[in-house]
């Protein structure tokens, strides 16, 4: 197990680092990532805050879709059956705190809402046991 929890603790150390270098300037206070992921589908916002200023970056970038969705999976190794994460949003501070939290259990917010085959494929892939199944996706199971 703790060889998953280094898998784990390494993306995201790769996360944040990426993150910090792909800012285009060395004076932020704080960069905040929003990302929603369900097996074929994300939405992610990347911005930075320098003073009053909120500036989008790396929007629609590839390479951190990629790190979220293997983050994602590996965290999904560490508890089978408890579903993956639908929502993480990550806060790093340029003094190098940084705060990551995840949600498992509200839908995602995504401006366009996927159809339902989407969460559908998503609990074929990251399933879940009926305690950690939220009401919300069980309707959809349910339609099936």
């Amino acid at each position: 197990m703790q060889m998953k929890k280094d898998s784990v603790d390494n993306i995201i150390t790769e996360l944040g680092y990426y993150l910090v270098k792909s800012v285009p300037t060395p004076n932020w206070d704080k960069i905040e990532v929003i990302s929603e992921i369900i097996t074929l589908t994300s939405q992610t916002s990347s911005v930075y805050f320098n003073g009053d200023s909120v500036i989008d970056f790396l929007g629609g970038n590839t390479n951190l879709i990629d790190k979220l969705k293997r983050l994602r999976a590996e965290m999904y190794k560490l508890s089978p059956n408890k579903g993956a994460w639908y929502t993480i949003k990550i806060i790093i501070f340029s003094s190098g705190d940084f705060d990551i939290s995840y949600d498992y259990d509200n839908k995602p917010d995504f401006n366009y809402q996927p159809n339902d085959e989407l969460y559908r494929l998503d609990f074929k892939e990251f399933p879940r046991d009926e305690n950690s199944t939220p009401e919300w996706l069980k309707e959809i199971l349910n339609k099936a």
